[in-house]
């Protein structure tokens, strides 16, 4: 199936219909037309001359967590997950093997390509959680009270003890913990930050994260002034390099530099540490910013987040673009006409940019075309019109996009939006339906690459928030 190279008005037409009821994860009233320098695209699967006049038929259903995993070389569509219950919060592969994590099963449930359930791997310790204390490899450790966040080996366990008291400016009296590293090679233990300051019971913070190497670990107040601490294990050392503790400040790991991470400057801006190198430089990036799977790149959407204390989204008029800075060039390589959907941002589970061979590509949702705006290096924009939440695959040749097709009633009241699964080939310019029907509701549905791009996970409804 072919994308046609035209920006049709009965086309705009049936997906304005289509989207009835349901927003765009950009918000508000879209330009009138694309960017200058965009190629503007309709996917035709369904025919807009045939259906531009009709009214949308509201099908009504029951709601059906649901995940499918797409051979894309065979075609062939299993569906792995289907549970009313069972809520999916995660999807992802490990190599060949897909898991899908949920409500109803935290540890995961893995599968096989071929659709049927695998044997889940062991992990490096077995943690078992007994009354008020854990229990790992057989072992009882009465300090620590919660299976909670193995460093990536799974070597060190982080455990919290309790400190003094902090008296909050406003007169409120919160908890204070002291940060702690159990090695379970060595049984050693070592306190890593001392004072830290608790909320006493809060959400949307991220309280912690291990560096890909476990070399280094950040670790956040949760009250008070957020202060950011770096710590390295290695050296035993720990410093403050950024305050703000919520989930979408969640400093960003280069996936191939040790030490190099990204955090939110004093200023909103994005700061590049390289811990190893001892400097620290601030990009022209805003806030929050991430890095492409290679690490050559950094992006961020341009003002996503004005101000941590005031908004969470920029308001609906003002411009929005992506920036992509080369960090081995230091240069601003590219600036985008729209954003990521903001679940890569308060969850960093897919990538919006990915390097290539020539540069990179970058798949964002665009405000304009209503729909995806692509960028490949040396190339205008293209606006892929109807196509929505795009994910590049790994090799930077393909993306995975979802396609709103029609208004569903639920049988328990609210209403959803019926999905089909694209695929759009950059070089050839062509796209195919691999899957039809997922329901969502204003974000489409979640989709996931495996690392060799012949397969593809799509997890449904998707859910956004913490």
């Amino acid at each position: 199936m072919t994308l046609a190279r035209a920006c049709s008005v009965l086309g705009l037409l049936v997906l304005a219909a289509l989207l009835a009821g349901c927003t765009s994860q950009d918000g508000g009233t879209p330009s009138p037309t694309a960017s200058p320098t965009s190629s503007v695209f309709v996917l035709d699967h369904a025919t807009p001359s045939s259906t531009a006049t009709r009214e949308p038929v509201v099908e009504t259903v029951e709601l059906t967590h649901t995940a499918w995993l797409i051979d894309l070389a065979s075609g062939d569509v299993h569906t792995i997950h289907e549970d009313p219950d069972a809520v999916i919060w995660r999807a992802e592969w490990s190599g060949d093997t897909a898991r899908i994590y949920s409500n109803l099963a935290s540890e995961g449930v893995a599968f096989t390509r071929d659709g049927d359930e695998a044997e889940v791997a062991p992990v490096p310790h077995a943690c078992e959680q007994v009354d008020d204390h854990v229990v790992i490899d057989g072992v009882e450790y009465p300090e620590i009270g919660h299976c909670y966040l193995f460093s990536p080996s799974g070597r060190y366990v982080p455990y919290s003890v309790d400190a003094d008291e902090y008296q909050d400016p406003r007169g409120l009296t919160l908890p204070r913990w002291d940060q702690w590293i159990l090695d379970l090679e060595t049984g050693g233990r070592t306190m890593v930050q001392a004072g830290l300051v608790h909320c006493g019971g809060c959400d949307a913070m991220f309280g912690m994260s291990w560096s890909p190497d476990e070399r280094y670990l950040v670790v956040a107040d949760l009250a008070a002034e957020e202060r950011v601490f770096l710590v390295d294990l290695e050296r035993g050392t720990s410093r403050v390099v950024a305050h703000g503790g919520q989930h979408h400040e969640r400093p960003a790991w280069s996936p191939n530099v040790p030490g190099r991470l990204l955090v939110r400057s004093e200023d909103g801006d994005a700061l590049l540490i390289d811990d190893a190198a001892g400097t620290e430089e601030v990009l022209p990036l805003a806030w929050p910013a991430r890095f492409d799977v290679s690490g050559r790149y950094a992006y961020s959407p341009s003002g996503l987040v004005p101000d941590r204390r005031s908004s969470d989204r920029m308001p609906d008029d003002r411009p929005r673009t992506t920036t992509v800075y080369d960090i081995d060039a230091r240069e601003v390589v590219a600036e985008i006409e729209g954003i990521p959907v903001w679940s890569l941002w308060s969850w960093s589970d897919v990538a919006a940019v990915v390097a290539t061979e020539t540069g990179f590509v970058a798949a964002v949702d665009g405000r304009a075309c209503r729909g995806t705006v692509l960028y490949t290096t040396g190339d205008p924009e293209r606006c892929l019109e109807g196509a929505y939440h795009a994910v590049p695959s790994p090799d930077g040749t393909q993306l995975a996009v979802s396609i709103p097709r029609g208004p569903v009633a639920m049988v328990n009241g609210g209403s959803m939006v019926r999905y089909d699964i694209g695929l759009y080939d950059i070089a050839t310019d062509t796209t195919r339906v691999v899957a039809e029907g997922a329901l969502s509701g204003g974000a489409p549905p979640r989709l996931r690459w495996n690392d060799t791009a012949d397969a593809l996970l799509v997890a449904w409804p998707t859910y956004e928030g913490v």
